[in-house]
């Protein structure tokens, strides 16, 4: 992915062409709208879990390899494959701060919970937006 991070437009393509592609390039790992989570509550606002929990889902990595995650809050990442150009609730966040406005990169923008890997979260707003830091959005076990 280095040589698309000079171009956000093309960063976000090609992003959105590996996730789509189901190989070792990417995977779509959780469809928020489809797929319920393995835990639900309120956590302070309605429950928006959606459909049944399929269980863990693994990927195949080779030693070495790197991954990045992608969220589109309020997307889907064939929207943004059709249209990289997408703003507001739809354009993305990525876990790595070139690919994010300003290379923004808030400390715990994605936080480990626990300290022993086994609890993340990730925050859903981008940090030159106006974050509510609440990082309830995306939790993920292990």
């Amino acid at each position: 992915m280095e040589q698309f991070i000079n171009n956000e437009t093309t960063f976000i393509k090609e992003a959105a062409t590996r996730s789509l592609s189901n190989t070792n390039l990417g995977h779509i790992v959780i469809s928020d709208s489809t797929e319920g989570a393995r835990i639900s509550g309120t956590l302070g606002e309605k429950n928006w879990n959606n459909g049944d929990y399929l269980g863990v889902k693994t990927f195949d990595m080779l030693p070495g390899d790197k991954f990045g995650l992608m969220l589109t809050p309020n997307g889907t990442i064939q929207q943004l494959f059709n249209n990289p150009k997408a703003t507001g609730a739809i354009r993305p966040l990525f876990s790595l701060a070139t690919a994010n406005p300003n290379d923004g990169f808030q400390l715990g923008q994605i936080a480990d919970l626990t300290g022993n890997g086994n609890a993340f979260v990730m925050e859903d707003l981008r940090i030159d937006r106006n974050s509510d830091k609440d990082y309830k959005e995306i939790i993920g076990l292990t």
